[in-house]
């Protein structure tokens, strides 16, 4: 039996051995784990995307007044 937690029902079924069930449900569970690598690097690219942000505007504050830049942003939006 397959130690997968994805659809473990799979390998419950009778002469389930003899199908391409077990492989196709491991495929799904491989998916899965490239899925979450890929949802924790986003995080990771976000949160460093949130910094560089932060650390953009504190530059400008350094260059202009805060009102001017608070001015800059009403008018973006």
């Amino acid at each position: 039996m397959s130690k997968s937690n994805v659809m473990p029902w799979i390998d419950l079924l009778p002469n389930v051995e003899s199908t391409t069930f077990q492989a196709r449900r491991n495929q799904i569970g491989e998916l899965m784990l490239k899925a979450a690598e890929l949802t924790r690097q986003a995080e990771a690219l976000r949160s460093q995307a949130y910094f560089n942000g932060c650390s953009l505007e504190a530059d400008t504050k350094g260059n202009w007044a805060i009102e001017v830049i608070e001015q800059a942003k009403r008018c973006a939006g």
